[in-house]
């Protein structure tokens, strides 16, 4: 069954993210009987909960991330781009693959259970010609964003864990980037063992950017407080820092230049999930767009979109849409692969793909 027709409320730790979130009961769309393309899209159909995804810069493969559902832990999945492909990357069918960093992780120096494995939000980043440093938010067991090696010189990526940073335990954290001395950023969507999404419909902030460096404990960026953190990415230089406040349906810069933290926000007509660094210098922004579950509480999937943001004056243009009639939905990420945007579902059996031009 696809992700129109599961129950998009989400059981369990690795799910609540989206707890109050179900599919349109307006205009429900027949489940398709295969994975033939719809309204534009194609598909590659096989891997599971595909929330986030991100280039292997210099070859055809994305990583995508994979969110547990239910009793079925999460997986981290290689797509070939090329060959519209894809097969899981970590656990290997063999075993998950493992080499502790000790000394880099010494709090964090044991695998996450690959039982309760649940991947969230991904940033990746290379370190040397066909070699690639990727990180992972993991909601399975542990509140962490776990750290993997990548190498991409063989025919297919080959990933081994290395350790984790443990995040603060009242934290739900979403989404991760990488910074350039080797830390990261992440968002902090909202508070565990809070209301979830409900707490995010007061309109409050219930989170915000969080920063860690290598020595060093995590923090939250003062000034950084928002209504459902979500998607983050950053300027190359690691002093501009974009995210998606799902909550409000705007994409927020804050600017660390200088002493004092400088923000400006755009207003969207979708609720904008991840960002992903797109062709041309420009951000990609992949949400939903929202309506109300009947007469009951939470939010009903009625389409998505995928725009695209210039930087410098925070302009948005459509890019690609699915309405609420689309058998894709829930769409929270869009990448651009030689002139192809792929797009992946935080529920579901499959991504999608649609070539847009360079």
């Amino acid at each position: 069954m696809t992700s129109v027709h599961r129950a998009i409320g989400l059981a369990g730790l690795a799910c609540t993210a989206f707890a109050g979130l179900s599919p349109s009961r307006a205009a429900e769309p027949p489940a398709p009987a295969s994975c033939e393309p719809h309204k534009g899209l194609s598909f590659v159909c096989g891997p599971a909960s595909v929330e986030d995804l991100v280039p292997l810069e210099g070859t055809p493969w994305l990583i995508g991330s994979g969110l547990a559902e239910g009793n079925v832990a999460g997986r981290l999945h290689l797509i070939d781009t090329r060959g519209k492909r894809w097969q899981v990357g970590w656990p290997q069918p063999a075993g998950a693959r493992g080499a502790p960093d000790k000394a880099a992780f010494a709090d964090c120096a044991s695998m996450p259970d690959v039982e309760k494995f649940s991947a969230h939000g991904l940033s990746v980043r290379r370190v040397s010609s066909g070699h690639y440093r990727l990180v992972a938010v993991n909601h399975g067991g542990r509140e962490a964003v776990e750290f993997f090696d990548v190498d991409a010189t063989q025919a297919t990526p080959a990933i081994t864990w290395k350790g984790c940073v443990r995040m603060p335990a009242d934290a739900y954290v979403n989404s991760v980037v990488l910074l350039p001395n080797g830390g990261l950023l992440a968002t902090k969507f909202y508070a565990q063992g809070g209301n979830g999404i409900a707490a995010i419909q007061t309109g409050n902030v219930t989170g915000g950017v969080l920063e860690w460096s290598p020595g060093a404990a995590v923090r939250e960026i003062p000034g950084t407080g928002l209504n459902g953190a979500n998607g983050i990415e950053q300027s190359e230089d690691g002093k501009v820092i974009y995210v998606a406040e799902w909550g409000k349906r705007r994409v927020v810069r804050f600017d660390r230049h200088g002493a004092q933290l400088k923000t400006d926000a755009v207003s969207l007509d979708f609720n904008p999930d991840n960002l992903r660094w797109g062709p041309n210098g420009v951000l990609l922004a992949a949400g939903q767009r929202l309506g109300r579950n009947g007469n009951g509480p939470g939010f009903a999937l009625d389409g998505w979109e995928v725009a695209t943001l210039t930087p410098a004056t925070l302009a948005v243009s459509p890019l690609w849409s699915g309405d609420k009639t689309h058998v894709m939905q829930g769409v929270s990420v869009g990448v651009i692969v030689d002139g192809t945007l792929w797009v992946g579902p935080f529920r579901g059996d499959r991504i999608g793909y649609v070539a847009v031009g360079r």
